[in-house]
Protein backbone atom coordinates (compact mmCIF):
# COMPACT_ATOMS: atom_id res chain seq x y z
CA UNK A 1 0.00 0.00 0.00
CA UNK A 2 1.59 3.24 -0.79
CA UNK A 3 0.37 5.97 1.65
CA UNK A 4 1.53 9.56 0.88
CA UNK A 5 1.27 10.52 5.04
CA UNK A 6 2.97 6.97 5.88
CA UNK A 7 6.41 6.62 4.76
CA UNK A 8 8.50 3.42 6.14
CA UNK A 9 12.44 2.83 4.64
CA UNK A 10 15.86 1.79 6.41
CA UNK A 11 16.18 5.64 7.30
CA UNK A 12 13.34 5.55 9.90
CA UNK A 13 14.14 2.38 11.60
CA UNK A 14 17.62 4.08 11.42
CA UNK A 15 16.10 7.32 13.25
CA UNK A 16 13.72 5.46 15.58
CA UNK A 17 16.90 3.25 16.95
CA UNK A 18 18.86 6.65 17.77
CA UNK A 19 16.19 8.55 19.32
CA UNK A 20 15.37 5.48 21.63
CA UNK A 21 19.47 5.63 22.61
CA UNK A 22 18.89 9.40 22.91
CA UNK A 23 16.22 9.12 25.03
CA UNK A 24 17.28 6.06 27.30
CA UNK A 25 20.78 8.48 28.32
CA UNK A 26 18.50 11.79 28.74
CA UNK A 27 16.54 9.43 31.03
CA UNK A 28 19.88 8.29 33.17
CA UNK A 29 20.66 12.03 33.05
CA UNK A 30 17.28 13.07 34.49
CA UNK A 31 17.74 10.38 36.82
CA UNK A 32 21.52 11.90 37.94
CA UNK A 33 20.24 14.74 38.74
CA UNK A 34 16.99 13.98 40.62
CA UNK A 35 18.95 12.24 42.95
CA UNK A 36 21.59 15.13 43.54
CA UNK A 37 18.64 17.34 44.29
CA UNK A 38 17.22 15.03 46.90
CA UNK A 39 20.55 14.85 48.22
CA UNK A 40 21.27 18.49 48.27
CA UNK A 41 17.40 18.90 49.70
CA UNK A 42 18.07 16.78 52.38
CA UNK A 43 21.40 18.19 53.19
CA UNK A 44 19.92 21.73 53.59
CA UNK A 45 17.03 20.55 55.88
CA UNK A 46 19.75 18.90 58.13
CA UNK A 47 21.64 22.18 58.04
CA UNK A 48 18.69 24.47 59.00
CA UNK A 49 17.50 22.24 61.63
CA UNK A 50 20.91 22.94 63.03
CA UNK A 51 21.04 26.55 62.20
CA UNK A 52 17.37 26.86 64.32
CA UNK A 53 18.65 24.89 67.14
CA UNK A 54 17.35 21.42 67.28
CA UNK A 55 19.29 19.04 68.47
CA UNK A 56 19.73 16.01 66.58
CA UNK A 57 21.37 12.41 67.19
CA UNK A 58 23.96 11.39 64.48
CA UNK A 59 20.77 8.51 63.37
CA UNK A 60 19.80 11.87 61.41
CA UNK A 61 22.78 11.94 59.29
CA UNK A 62 22.84 8.56 58.22
CA UNK A 63 19.39 7.71 57.82
CA UNK A 64 17.86 11.78 56.82
CA UNK A 65 14.31 10.50 56.95
CA UNK A 66 14.52 9.93 60.83
CA UNK A 67 14.66 13.05 62.48
CA UNK A 68 15.29 13.03 66.41
CA UNK A 69 14.63 17.05 67.63
CA UNK A 70 15.17 17.80 71.00
CA UNK A 71 13.03 20.74 72.20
Amino acid sequence: YDSPVIRANWWTYETLAAESARDRNQLIRLAVGGVVSAAMAIASAIGLLLLLGFGMTSVAYSMPFIVFCTF
